[in-house]
């Protein structure tokens, strides 16, 4: 706040007409229009009672966030499990030829055929 607007302020507060100048002002006065400091309103029980409200609505309202983010994501695990779980039930339920048989015409693999899997693979050869 100016210097100017003090004086203003006080001259309005005090029921003057006009502007009459700082001759007019106390010393006290004028001390009281100068803004005051973060460290003097924090002295007080007010300013303590200001800051502590604060900090307890800033740290209720990251608990709750956090809360909320933490049921969203797991809520969204569950559902996106659920449907992968779905879809592949549903796919292998397609199958119509059983894991393990032979499609019609198709003759079981020899022994030699076996063998030459079990080295592609990197498994014991047979004996």
């Amino acid at each position: 706040m100016s210097l100017l607007h003090a004086a203003r302020r006080l001259s309005e507060l005090r029921g003057l007409r006009g502007l009459r100048g700082l001759r007019g002002l106390r010393p006290g006065e004028l001390a009281k229009l100068r803004p005051k400091s973060a460290a003097r309103l924090v002295n007080g029980l007010r300013g303590r009672l200001i800051v502590t409200f604060t900090l307890v609505a800033v740290a209720s309202a990251a608990l709750v966030a956090t809360i909320g983010y933490q049921l969203v994501k797991q809520n969204l695990i569950e559902r996106t499990e659920r449907a992968a779980v779905s879809d592949v039930r549903h796919t292998l339920e397609q199958i119509s030829l059983p894991i393990g048989a032979l499609w019609p015409g198709e003759l079981p693999p020899s022994a030699e055929e076996i063998n030459e899997l079990r080295e592609q693979l990197g498994g014991p050869t047979a004996r």
